[in-house]
């Protein structure tokens, strides 16, 4: 009777493998622990600027994958036009990755993270730029993002005799009751005019 007896392999040369029979992942994720951006060359990339370069990227168990080349580009429409600066082109990238740091100082952004996405916002206004939804695992960058609405400002007119009450303050009539009524105020008579504020005493 013949015994099975399966051949170790080697995860990393199987990953390797499996990495280059994938299909192309056009989709950027967002990565907060790459120092930059790493891209798949030909996707979208512009023209590579530095083809003579020795670098690689050394990825988590510690094996290496080569560069061919840096180049830079902006996001295309739908997106607003944030700059990715100095993009590493890596033929052999499962995933593209976006650097959260370089890109939120290349662009002064913030980043918030959620369970269900994360929100761009400028870092000066605070105000949104860009919300991009997940619901799986990472933090994809897809053109389904959308661009969240500004916030709202609703003015109406509302005259002082509302306002005032509103806010606990007395009325004109208020005032004037107890300015005729009090022996202070018959020895000061103080006017209540429309426009003075009197605070509610506490």
């Amino acid at each position: 009777m013949a015994t099975y007896s399966p051949t170790p392999t080697d995860i990393a040369q199987a990953l390797y493998t499996l990495s280059m029979i994938q299909p192309s992942d056009p989709v950027g994720y967002m990565d907060t622990g790459a120092s930059g951006h790493m891209e798949q060359p030909g996707m979208t990339s512009p023209s590579i600027f530095n083809t003579c370069t020795n670098k690689q990227i050394i990825v988590g168990n510690s094996t290496t994958i080569p560069v061919i080349g840096q180049g830079n580009k902006t996001l295309p429409p739908p997106f607003p036009p944030l700059k990715l600066n100095n993009i590493l082109y890596a033929p052999n990238l499962i995933k593209n990755l976006i650097s959260v740091r370089r890109l939120t100082t290349d662009n002064l952004l913030s980043i918030e993270f959620d369970p269900f996405g994360f929100l761009v916002k400028d870092l000066k206004t605070k105000e949104p730029i860009l919300r991009c939804n997940s619901s799986g695992d990472l933090y994809p960058l897809t053109t389904n993002c959308i661009k969240p609405p500004s916030k709202p400002i609703a003015l109406a007119a509302i005259t002082q005799d509302r306002w005032h009450p509103r806010l606990g303050h007395p009325v004109n009539r208020t005032c004037w009751e107890l300015q005729t009524k009090t022996k202070y105020a018959q020895r000061n008579k103080t006017e209540f005019p429309n426009q003075k504020i009197h605070p509610k005493q506490v």
